[in-house]
């Protein structure tokens, strides 16, 4: 399974857990450099307001470093050891929506028309080797 796969899968089990999705702030969810910290320490079990049961949804697998030998490094997929985002193999936070009117759909972020939905209560994207949003890469 990909990480984007094991993230929804995290996401899902812990709406199933608690009846909602993780309440984490949505400027966090989304865009360029924007992190996912808030939803993946929710889905480890280390945030004890979002997830008081502890329960560990996803585990958390440690970043390597991809390049250089001094500061900064740039990281590979896992878990960022300071910033505590979760990375695509190309060393940027995945991007993640949830469905947080509960209406079942998404806005498609690669979507022409603001009305383009994707049924679906969670997705989970990366910007690809090129780092440019909106290429066939992604």
């Amino acid at each position: 399974m990909n990480d984007s796969m094991m993230i929804v899968a995290a996401v899902k089990a812990y709406q199933t857990e608690y009846g909602k999705y993780p309440d984490v702030p949505k400027a966090s969810l989304v865009g360029g450099q924007r992190s996912n910290r808030d939803l993946m320490h929710c889905l480890i079990g280390a945030d004890d307001l979002r997830n008081p049961r502890r329960i560990v949804f996803l585990d958390r697998m440690e970043a390597k470093p991809i390049s250089g030998w001094f500061e900064p490094k740039t990281y590979g997929a896992g878990f960022h050891p300071t910033s505590g985002d979760y990375l695509d193999p190309w060393g940027l936070p995945y991007h993640i929506l949830l469905d947080s009117d509960y209406d079942g759909t998404i806005p498609n972020p690669y979507g022409d028309e603001p009305e383009q939905q994707i049924r679906s209560g969670v997705i989970v994207w990366s910007l690809g080797k090129d780092r440019v949003f909106g290429r066939r890469a992604d």
